[in-house]
């Protein structure tokens, strides 16, 4: 990282050259009483990056982007609008530098059906740590995710950098979760939400705790949760789980 990670002033920037995961750096700093307030928390290499789901984030030799934005939060915080909110606060900051994005439910930002980025929204003591990892750098990716994941500079974008990626990101994501103590403010965030899914009024398979549910997305209600219709006209609400997109037989 360079000086430009100066421009985001406040909030305090914490950069390791090397970490296991940044969100459980972050849970270090808190614990040990080095964070009281907003902060970022990001590294030149993650060794052990975690997505959704347990899954892993791999770090291609250092070219992608892996931050977590830690948001202090409030008593009467809506926190059930948060993952809406930081998912499109990534798609903001991406759409800086790449063209044709969509989110697909809840909050992978995609291109042309592959993973540009992931999110991981933990909460932790009375904080919100929101790990982002984004490809930048990356021209190719192991064999097992080279046909989902792809990345800035294979899509085109002029070279941004990680620091440029970063500033976008702090700026873009800490403005958006603003929206989500704000009835008005978060009804706008939602029409937007909507307008960019990959995910609304698509047949799906939604993995989750509980098994899996097959059906067609309705819409999403008021916080951001799928509304799922069955084959026999069965209504549920979904809250947490993954989505494929793919043709369901």
């Amino acid at each position: 990282m360079t000086n430009d990670l100066a421009q985001l002033g406040r909030p305090v920037v914490f950069f390791f050259n090397e970490t296991d995961s940044t969100n459980t750096a972050a849970k270090r700093l808190i614990l040990e009483g080095k964070i009281s307030e907003d902060a970022v928390i990001t590294c030149a290499r993650q060794t052990n990056g975690r997505g959704r789901r347990g899954r892993s984030w791999l770090d291609d030799g250092g070219n992608s982007l892996c931050v977590t934005l830690v948001k202090k939060l409030g008593i009467a915080e809506h926190l059930e609008r948060l993952p809406l909110a930081v998912a499109l606060g990534v798609y903001d900051a991406l759409s800086s530098f790449s063209t044709n994005l969509g989110i697909k439910w809840p909050n992978d930002i995609l291109c042309g059906g592959k993973k540009l980025s992931g999110i991981l929204v933990e909460l932790f003591d009375s904080y919100a740590l929101i790990g982002v990892g984004v490809n930048v750098l990356n021209v190719d990716f192991p064999d097992e995710i080279k046909s989902i994941a792809t990345s800035l500079r294979i899509l085109g974008a002029n070279a941004p950098s990680k620091d440029d990626v970063l500033i976008k990101l702090v700026e873009c994501v800490f403005s958006s979760v603003k929206a989500i103590s704000s009835d008005e403010a978060f009804s706008a965030a939602l029409v937007r939400y909507k307008a960019v899914s990959l995910t609304i009024h698509k047949h799906v398979c939604v993995f989750g705790a509980a098994g899996t549910a097959t059906g067609f997305v309705k819409d999403f209600d008021d916080v951001g949760r799928i509304i799922l219709v069955d084959d026999n006209g069965y209504e549920s609400i979904i809250d947490v789980g993954d989505v494929s997109l793919r043709e369901v037989e």
